[in-house]
């Protein structure tokens, strides 16, 4: 056999090895197991934050979620909220020393860090190892209310105060730089989200209509409207997510369904769907062609930024005077196609996670149910 034979049956036997073995290419179809579920009754939840691999918490007030003419004012209410232990299936009550509803909640480091309101201005700070609230940081400045986010790489964090954010660490809490509201936006406001490098910090502007993202080194803002062009009417912002390459998600949606009846999501304008990408510093949006028929209320990357988790609305009539029911959905990031969708009985989600490792998707819903999905690695 000559050498050029010699190297074509070489190639022959060896190619399609070389190309069993090469990574895969990402899949469209992601299959999610079901994990669990938890539900703490008796609290509204008003946000919530992933500790760790296996554990979220929640904080809000005492009260029904359908109980709407009921609810108390922003700055009253019982605190309430809970700890909650996936591997476990089980929760521990956490208030954290409040004395008003809760409205913010964010971990780091071995703490969980929760802000109230003007009624309650304190940030407060438990040690997860302890088991108890370790400090108490005074807040100076008007907001109502006080959300609060962790930094990802050092102890300080960030506060909503309405015209202002505050970053402060906790160890020097006397020590505050301010982000000012920039021209054009007359408050800040919640959801807020860190960047995974610390660079930047995100949060929604005047009637969330506006995203404003600060570049922390400069303080500079960036300013960007979510309303699609020539839409007649104001787009709102409700999630927000950092991936790990610093792009920012974004959920929005208007006052009418984003799917209108009648119509199949193929047939909508991919910027007329509620899921958008924010590319910094330009603060250009990209329409990215994902969503749910009716909104999306909260979004999550994976580390490998493979995949993107919404939950949100779907409209559906599973049972008398029921128009929505409350959807998960995991879209491929590269492909942007839909990898898996399912309908969830009970409650609209309005917050989703990847856990660290990636094995774990968990989304939360304002009745205090905590749910969770073993994800697929490859």
């Amino acid at each position: 056999m000559t050498r050029t034979k010699l190297f074509f049956a070489f190639a022959l036997v060896f190619l399609p090895l070389a190309v069993l073995t090469s990574a895969p290419a990402p899949t469209d179809k992601l299959h999610l197991a079901p994990g669990g579920t938890v539900k703490v009754d008796n609290v509204v939840v008003n946000d919530a934050a992933l500790i760790d691999e296996n554990r979220v918490v929640i904080v809000g007030r005492t009260g029904n979620a359908e109980d709407i003419e009921n609810a108390p004012a922003m700055n009253e209410g019982v605190p309430n909220g809970a700890i909650i232990d996936l591997a476990k299936k089980s929760a521990q009550h956490f208030a954290n020393q409040h004395t008003t509803q809760i409205w913010g909640a964010s971990s780091y480091g071995g703490r969980v860090v929760t802000g109230a309101t003007d009624f309650d201005p304190f940030l407060r700070i438990w040690d997860i190892k302890t088991q108890q609230t370790t400090d108490a940081i005074k807040l100076d400045a008007d907001g109502i209310r006080h959300p609060v986010r962790c930094f990802h790489k050092s102890d300080r964090l960030v506060v909503g105060a309405l015209e202002q954010l505050l970053v402060l660490d906790s160890s020097k809490p006397k020590e505050r730089v301010e982000l000012v509201c920039p021209a054009g936006v007359e408050f800040l406001s919640d959801p807020l989200a860190v960047s995974p490098d610390d660079a930047w910090i995100a949060c929604t502007g005047s009637e969330h209509d506006q995203v404003v993202c600060f570049e922390v080194a400069t303080k500079k803002a960036t300013v960007v409207e979510v309303t699609p062009k020539d839409a007649g009417q104001k787009w709102f912002a409700d999630g927000l997510a950092f991936g790990r390459s610093g792009k920012l998600f974004v959920c929005r949606h208007g006052n009418t369904d984003e799917v209108p009846e009648g119509k199949e999501e193929k047939d909508v304008p991919a910027e007329r769907r509620g899921i958008v990408r924010i590319d910094l510093p330009e603060g250009k949006v990209v329409p990215l062609n994902m969503g749910h028929t009716s909104g999306p209320c909260g979004c999550a990357i994976d580390g490998t930024e493979t995949w993107l988790a919404t939950v949100g609305s779907h409209r559906a009539k599973p049972k008398p005077n029921a128009k929505y029911v409350g959807e998960l959905r995991v879209y491929n990031l590269s492909s942007g196609k839909l990898a898996y969708r399912e309908q969830l009985k009970d409650g609209i989600p309005g917050w989703v996670w990847f856990t660290p490792s990636g094995k774990r998707l968990v989304c939360v819903t304002s009745d205090g149910r905590v749910r969770w999905w073993d994800v697929p690695t490859r």
